[in-house]
């Protein structure tokens, strides 16, 4: 992890053990969609939905290090912010999450 830069304030990373792409998948759409149920309240008036861009990976044999896997699921991230956010990208297939 010599190179790791780290996450940004508004990343989060969950890293399941035992669990496929796919099984993930499914846990992360499940919270997603308890969390898009709620508003935050913005200067004590405004409502904001919440709208989140998802990146997921599986641990690979070629992933030599952390470094490797985390800029794969970085990468796959930010397809799904390119994708107008509120998107989930599993291993490289975007989807919407409208």
């Amino acid at each position: 992890m010599d190179n790791y830069s780290g996450l940004a304030g508004e990343e989060f990373a969950i890293i399941f053990r035992g669990r496929t792409a796919d099984d993930c998948e499914k846990i992360v759409r499940a919270i997603r969609d308890d969390l898009v149920k709620e508003t935050i309240r913005v200067n004590n008036h405004d409502r904001v939905g919440i709208k989140v861009s998802i990146g997921i990976s599986q641990l690979r044999d070629d992933d030599f290090d952390f470094q490797t896997f985390y800029k794969r699921v970085d990468d796959y991230l930010y397809q799904s912010k390119r994708n107008k956010r509120n998107s989930i990208t599993v291993e490289g297939k975007v989807a919407s999450l409208n």
